[in-house]
């Protein structure tokens, strides 16, 4: 079962369409988002196409030009494709990708190179309360017999 991936259509709209095609901005706001969870190693071509919806010819394409552009790179490693995004590259071209200049843009990729740095100190606590939690707990035998 594929995930879905909700698309910001407020923030599809402020995009330099003269400059990147639509399907380009759809692959890298893809891309971003499985970069953001910290599993961009498990995309690959076809997982694209199934939860995105492009089709082949067009996703090979917005990949080509997405590399020419320099946002993306790929190497193929034990025949499989592993994707990275060169986040100081699309940094530089902000003023080409959208259309007029706005603080989302900039604040945007920052948070995705540094997702970190944006949490409130009350998520800060909580992430640091969890962790405490579970390092305090101790495991104990499972008893019971499940089939899941």
């Amino acid at each position: 079962m594929t995930k879905i991936n909700a698309l910001n259509i407020n923030r599809l709209a402020k995009f330099n369409f003269k400059y990147i095609s639509v399907e380009e901005v759809l692959v890298l706001e893809y891309l971003l988002a499985y970069s953001q969870k910290n599993e961009l190693q498990s995309v690959n071509t076809v997982k694209i196409e199934l939860e995105t919806g492009i089709k082949r010819g067009k996703l090979n394409t917005a990949l080509q030009d997405l590399k020419e552009k320099g946002f993306i790179s790929s190497k193929v490693e034990n025949s499989r494709t592993k994707f990275s995004i060169d986040f100081d590259n699309i940094t530089n071209k902000l003023n080409l990708l959208f259309v007029k200049k706005n603080k989302y843009g900039s604040q945007f990729f920052l948070y995705m190179q540094n997702s970190a740095a944006f949490q409130t100190k009350a998520q800060k606590a909580k992430k640091a309360k969890s962790i405490q939690k579970m390092k305090g707990k101790k495991t104990e035998p499972d008893n019971q017999m499940s089939l899941f």
